[in-house]
């Protein structure tokens, strides 16, 4: 939420399509005129006017937000080259009007448009979570969540409010995967009261989100201080012939003998001598250790075998070295799917579950803003995994003053999967087609593409009309026919893909953020539509920014109509 102004492009050409067309006001789309809600982060949207994302000259829209018809009373203006909005800081309850007008590419704004009316309301129910500063809260918090789905599902809004503490979440058995769910939930607001929370088991989300709407998780810490998710070693002997390291493991950290590290462990890096969270300069990306099992040799010694013998060579006297224990299910800070209008705010974290942070898939409007992914004193690494990750929306996500430092994957990570064709010309009729379950995203309405990805080419395009289960697969109607791929079946990399063009995370934001010292890139995408601005970026072992066509991993084969300014 900004009082200033911001919009300077890099590089401006002609101001080719600048018309009256242009320069008129955008219809303003939602929310609706007299809308309430609880949310205190509402996603307003407007009519995308030509010029929008245009590469040659693109146009900029300002925003005002007011507590008064007359927009004395401003409490948040704004500028974006998309024609939507989330503020970054949260609304307090009350009346507001926003309103939407143009800006030329030269920096002219157009005439303001009609104002609409928005209330925020408070919500229906508060539960205070019986905690009393300090101790175990997994069971208070647990009973919480449970009474607030139970209150959403018969339609009320609920907030909870956690009395700030440091308390600890203990999960009963090593085999659950988060400590706090919300299943089929909406309109909840989580306030962690900007409490300290310590995991004790790896191998846990700290909240997962199942098929929710219009919820907001504020003000945690959060850490997995017991069963850390990785361990730093020193390398104190090196045998290249037999690709043998003898690595000694820092005091208060995981040795290999210990639970979680012997179900998981092997990828490893090399540290920065004297930068937390960088990786050596010249070593491999990541290299696989334990090619035989790990033999202790004493007091934290382990004799470590190296799975690609020509990559001991990166590896020296005195190096730091850092072995992940991840998870095999991707475990991580705050999982969320098939859910919609997601909000973490003002939440810190300094490890994860064994996986990525904010990991979202197959949801819509997810906002990720003023988080923080950093490095605890005394440790050379983060989380394990990437910091934001998402998968197949429609509408992309919103990240605005995220700090990324120290963790083990992408920053920022935006993609899609094909959809994986089992049977083509189902009964002769070249509209029908069966698909395998696993990545199927197809829902009717969606455009798609069919890409043949050993010839690099696109060589049909369609509209699904429907989508429903049959037996195994997916059956699926298209609006014309089709040709017959060349390869179909189960593996996306050999065969034929069919790529969802309406769910490719895009129009997304990723503005104002700060990203050092991170495995692989800083910010990669692969999405129709969207803006990078703003951001700092420094120490990525691969480029800063990115976007790849990626047939072969599979994550999308198509990045359009991006605007990356002022980075």
């Amino acid at each position: 939420m900004k009082k200033v102004l911001l919009g300077v492009l890099i590089m401006m050409t002609t101001l080719t399509g600048w018309s009256e067309e242009t320069t008129r006001p955008p219809k303003l789309s939602s929310p609706e005129d007299g809308a309430s809600m609880v949310s205190p982060f509402p996603r307003f949207y407007w009519e995308k006017l030509p010029g929008t994302l245009d590469y040659r000259a693109p146009i900029a829209y300002d925003i005002e937000i007011a507590r008064d018809k007359g927009f004395e009373q401003v409490v948040d203006r704004d500028q974006v080259n998309l024609a939507r909005y989330v503020a970054d800081e949260p609304f307090e309850v009350g009346d507001y009007c926003w309103r939407v007008r143009s800006v030329s590419p030269d920096g002219a704004p157009g005439e303001w448009g009609d104002a609409l009316a928005l209330k925020i309301k408070p919500c229906d129910e508060t539960i205070r979570v019986d905690l009393n500063g300090s101790g175990e809260a997994l069971p208070a918090l647990r009973k919480a969540f449970a009474k607030a789905a139970e209150l959403s599902q018969a339609g009320r809004s609920v907030r909870i409010t956690v009395p700030k503490g440091e308390y600890s979440l203990t999960p009963d058995t090593p085999e659950e995967t988060e400590c706090l769910m919300l299943q089929d939930a909406s309109n909840i607001i989580l306030d962690f009261g900007g409490s300290y929370f310590g995991v004790k088991r790896w191998g846990a989300d700290f909240t997962r989100l199942n098929n929710c709407r219009d919820v907001a998780a504020m003000n945690a810490t959060v850490d997995w201080d017991e069963e850390i998710p990785f361990t730093q070693m020193i390398v104190t002997g090196r045998d290249l012939e037999a690709a043998r390291l003898t690595l000694r493991t820092e005091p208060g950290f995981p040795e290999y003998d210990s639970p979680h590290f012997a179900r998981s462990g092997g990828l490893a890096i090399i540290m920065d001598p004297d930068v937390p969270g960088r990786m050596k300069g010249g070593a491999p990306i990541h290299v696989w250790l334990q090619g035989g099992h790990p033999k202790k040799e004493g007091d934290r010694l382990w004799g470590v075998w190296v799975k690609e013998k020509e990559n001991t060579k990166y590896f020296e006297i005195g190096d730091r070295v850092i072995d992940f224990a991840r998870t095999r299910g991707g475990q991580s800070l705050c999982d969320s799917i098939h859910s919609q209008r997601i909000t973490y705010y003002g939440i810190t974290s300094y490890s994860t579950g064994g996986g990525g942070h904010y990991m979202s898939i197959y949801d819509d409007e997810l906002a990720v803003l003023h988080c923080s992914e950093l490095i605890k004193e005394g440790r050379w690494l983060g989380g394990n995994a990437d910091g934001v990750h998402a998968k197949g929306h429609p509408i992309g996500p919103w990240v605005e003053g995220l700090t990324v430092n120290g963790i083990a994957d992408d920053a920022i990570a935006f993609y899609t999967r094909p959809a994986k064709i089992h049977e083509a010309h189902v009964d002769g009729n070249p509209r029908i087609f069966l698909f395998y379950n696993d990545f199927f995203n197809l829902e009717a309405g969606d455009p798609v593409v069919f890409f043949n990805p050993r010839r690099g080419v696109f060589f049909a395009e369609a509209t699904v009309v429907e989508s429903v289960p049959e037996g195994d697969y997916q059956r699926v109607t298209f609006d014309r026919d089709l040709p017959k791929p060349e390869k179909i079946g189960p593996d996306p990399k050999e065969t034929d893909q069919v790529w969802n063009r309406g769910k490719s995370c895009g129009d997304f934001m990723i503005r104002r953020c700060r990203i050092t010292n991170v495995r692989r890139f800083g910010v990669v995408f692969r999405a129709l539509r969207g803006v990078v601005e703003d951001n700092y970026i420094e120490g990525t072992s691969s480029s800063a920014v990115a976007s790849f066509n990626e047939p072969y991993w599979p994550n999308g084969p198509m990045s359009s109509g991006i605007l990356i300014q002022n980075n």
